[in-house]
């Protein structure tokens, strides 16, 4: 189990719990109340004696519900501060539309915070702008590196799925070809 299973565990049991802190109830603080004064646990007779267990167990609810608020908040900061240290990301194109492996790259500019979405190659890169690609030896830097992070994603998911479309395409077409060669004797 991961720790964000654990945690989502946690939360799911924390929503059982009516809402609002507990209370130990004040002519036996051993018997732990709800808001409309239902008995959620008994730790014993105690008289009017303050119990610490009995403290820990009255804020439990609220407490589990603020720290697991805590917990995920600094695990989306951690999370974006680790996206800080990307320089690329990878979007598949979507299986089998290819014939094999393809993907659509997402480059971070070594210059700045800009990202282009780009085609992978290592020479002869090419960017994809207004609706198609092209050489960024032809377009510039600027024009390729052009969105945020953020920004680069989404349309390099829109992107792969248009391969994937060209790809399914001209593979329809070359069985048609084939299909049609066959089907002549040739």
């Amino acid at each position: 189990m991961t720790d964000f299973d654990r945690l989502t565990e946690i939360e799911d049991r924390a929503q059982c719990l009516s809402a609002g802190a507990w209370r130990q109830r004040s002519t036996d603080t051993g018997i732990i109340e709800d808001a409309q004064g239902h008995p959620v646990a008994i730790l014993g007779t105690s008289g009017a004696a303050r119990l610490p267990l009995g403290e820990f167990f009255a804020h439990a609810p609220v407490d589990v519900r603020w720290l697991a608020n805590e917990l995920r908040t600094a695990w989306g900061l951690l999370a974006e501060a680790q996206l800080d240290f990307a320089t690329e990301f990878r979007v598949p194109v979507p299986v089998g539309s290819a014939g094999g492996y393809a993907e659509v790259v997402v480059r971070r500019d070594d210059q700045g915070e800009m990202w282009a979405v780009s085609d992978g190659a290592l020479t002869g890169l090419r960017a994809w702008v207004d609706g198609r690609w092209s050489y960024v030896s032809d377009i510039g830097r600027a024009a390729a590196f052009r969105w945020t992070r953020e920004e680069a994603i989404a349309v390099a998911q829109e992107v792969a799925e248009l391969e994937a479309g060209s790809y399914r395409q001209a593979a329809a077409t070359a069985t048609n070809t084939s299909s049609a060669g066959r089907g002549t004797g040739q």
